[in-house]
């Protein structure tokens, strides 16, 4: 994740408690607390009275709606150190622009008529990534390009992958974590390198450290993703990519990794069989098999971690959880 700082964690992750804090909404039935920074900001979306997602930003507990004047939906991302924020805003259900906030206030957008565009990932030098909608020939469908904006400028260097394209993260190298129709790729100065697991096809890359590693998802079986592809979580460091496998179901994400290497995302718990109903559970990783969070939060708390989404270089770890049949964001603080 960008903005990696020095790490004050002084116990192991895979082997500690965490306490769970429920963020809250906007007035909404729900929440979701997508990404953390060093400084314990976090962003992600809440729904208002009128059920509707808005972007939102929590700092020290306390939420703080991000796009008040908007009636669609909206969403960030990511924050950096420097509290920028980047997402998207729905405009009208036909078109998405790409958005960046300074704090509270609405800084930027890339707004394409009748077209869509999103951003994912920014990194210290406000350096930002995500993906457009490049509007093909009549009756030809349209096509998602990897894009990053610098300086008020973009460009779009997925093009050259000829396959649908997004960017989804950055570091503070300009090193870039995506995917696409085919492959998961590692994307630095023009040059990609595919991403594929042993015997894999079409993935993603979901996060990238300021060592260059990248941590996401791939189909396994070396086939397309598809509804019945199984598809599991992988971490990627140049010449090795590992499979993190699942917890015996059929699916894991990795969403994010900070800079000691420790990985979160989720994974389905397939309670009657394989072939059963998946129920999401967060994990936490660093090498050796996935841990379930819930086996590391108190459990007469009464919460559910379905999803991590964030962790940050202190060990704390957002996502969702559940409690008493209610979804809302969460964050989860490592005791000593």
């Amino acid at each position: 994740m960008p903005g990696a700082g020095e790490s004050d964690i002084s116990v192991d992750l895979l082997h500690t408690w965490f306490s769970v804090s429920p963020l809250g909404t906007l007035g909404g039935n729900s929440s979701e607390a997508v990404a953390v920074n060093n400084s314990g900001s976090i962003v992600g979306a809440a729904d208002v009275p009128a059920n509707v997602l808005h972007a939102c930003l929590w700092i020290a507990g306390e939420i703080h709606d991000l796009d008040p004047s908007n009636l669609e939906q909206s969403v960030a991302y990511a924050i950096n150190e420097r509290g920028q924020i980047v997402g998207r805003l729905d405009r009208g259900g036909l078109t998405t622009v790409a958005a960046m906030w300074e704090g509270t206030r609405l800084h930027w957008v890339e707004d394409l008529v009748q077209s869509k565009a999103a951003a994912f990932g920014v990194n210290e030098e406000g350096v930002v990534v995500g993906w457009l909608e490049r509007r093909p020939p009549p009756l030809t469908l349209p096509r998602t390009v990897a894009v990053l904006w610098e300086r008020g400028k973009r460009r779009e260097f997925g093009e050259v992958l000829r396959q649908n394209s997004y960017a989804l993260a950055i570091n503070n190298r300009g090193q870039v974590a995506g995917g696409g129709s085919e492959f998961a790729f590692f994307w630095e100065r023009g040059k990609f390198e595919p991403i594929y697991l042993p015997d894999g096809g079409a993935g993603s890359g979901s996060a990238i450290n300021e060592l260059g590693h990248v941590v996401g998802t791939a189909s396994v079986g070396g086939v397309a993703k598809v509804a019945d592809t199984d598809e599991h979580a992988f971490f990627w460091e140049g010449a090795r990519t590992v499979d993190l496998g699942t917890l015996g179901g059929r699916f894991s994400q990795a969403e994010d990794i900070n800079s000691l290497g420790y990985v979160v995302g989720r994974y389905d718990v397939r309670a009657t069989g394989p072939d059963g109903p998946a129920i999401e559970h967060g994990f936490i990783w660093k090498g050796g098999p996935l841990v379930d969070l819930n086996d590391l939060i108190p459990p007469h708390r009464g919460w559910t971690i379905k999803v991590a989404h964030g962790i940050n270089d202190h060990g704390q770890i957002v996502g969702v959880g559940s409690s008493e049949g209610r979804s809302q964001a969460v964050l989860l603080t490592p005791q000593e």
